[in-house]
């Protein structure tokens, strides 16, 4: 987590969090780390997990409850947060290109 607040802070363009805005992430090859509470549930761990399979260009942690750090996961980024390894910007080009294209 302290690597996480100090992107937040000092280098945002590299951390993403929302369920959405991470599995997009993802998708889209630029997390390098996911972390996750474990808050989310079983199922949808269950299912990070099952996405994740076979790429290891992809850490991924799951925070437990009992973390003290687990609280600012959950109420400050909703219980997921991705750490990419290029700007978030590279997503909201690729999303734009992607409506232009499906309009």
């Amino acid at each position: 987590m302290e690597e996480i607040m100090y992107l937040a802070v000092k280098k945002p363009e590299y951390l993403i969090y929302g369920k959405d805005s991470v599995m997009d992430a993802v998708k889209k090859g630029i997390a390098k780390v996911v972390v996750v509470s474990e808050d989310v549930g079983e199922d949808e761990i269950m299912n990070l997990t099952l996405t994740l399979k076979g790429r290891r260009d992809v850490e991924l942690f799951v925070m437990p409850k009992s973390v003290e750090e687990n609280l600012t996961l959950t109420q400050t980024f909703g219980g997921y947060v991705a750490i990419l390894s290029t700007p978030s910007w590279i997503l909201e080009t690729s999303n734009e290109d992607q409506d232009r294209n499906n309009s």
